[in-house]
């Protein structure tokens, strides 16, 4: 078999080995450095962006913080004011009994009044009712040439009360409808077989 040839390198070549940038060289300090600055650089980057996403989420949660005051501030006001106004509430309602029962009162003392002039008491109910409505009937009413007016005595706020009713007692009358009134100052209306009693005038209204 025979030998390979033995290749002469020539006097120009050496024995020792080169260093090139190939792909099996050593990184150098200098690359080294400069990687671990750029590293580093990133960290910084990476790390004021999460410091300023912090310091926004920390300001979100402050001014979330105050609004929540600010509500509960809101709604214990509230339920001062609500508290408040059932207090009021509670007193108008007891008021309103009162001034009630003061209308009454004065209406009953009115009836039993006899010192007055031309103030006739009269001890049933039901005669009454018969005297006023046979006053309507033969209205107007005269005694020696003098006109003669019949009514019942009560308090200035109820006669106020039924003031409030007469554009009502108007349209009845215009409509042939039959109206009085249930003591103290409830308004009945009689629109052919059905009859209504009503403690306000707009309510009677929106029955004929």
């Amino acid at each position: 078999m025979p030998k390979p040839k033995k290749v002469d390198k020539g006097d120009d070549e050496s024995d020792e080995p080169v260093n090139s940038p190939g792909k099996g060289s050593s990184p150098s300090s200098a690359d080294i450095m400069a990687a671990i600055q750029q590293l580093s650089e990133k960290v910084d980057h990476k790390f004021t962006l999460m410091s300023s996403s912090v310091s926004n989420l920390q300001e979100m949660m402050a001014n979330v913080n105050t609004r929540v005051l600010e509500t509960e501030q809101a709604v214990d006001d509230h339920e001062k004011c609500i508290h408040a106004l059932e207090l009021k509430c509670c007193s108008l309602a007891a008021d309103k009994r009162l001034l009630a029962k003061m209308e009454d009162l004065e209406c009953r003392s009115r009836r039993q009044n006899i010192h007055r002039p031309f103030i006739n008491r009269i001890h049933h109910y039901q005669v009454k009712e018969f005297i006023l409505r046979l006053a309507r009937q033969c209205f107007p009413l005269e005694y020696n040439g003098s006109r003669v007016f019949i009514f019942p005595d009560f308090s200035p706020d109820i006669i106020k009360k039924w003031q409030a009713s007469d554009a009502i007692k108007k349209k009845c009358k215009e409509s042939a409808n039959r109206y009085g009134f249930r003591f103290p100052t409830r308004f009945r209306i009689t629109v052919g077989n059905t009859s209504g009693i009503f403690d306000l005038p707009n309510k009677a209204e929106s029955f004929l």
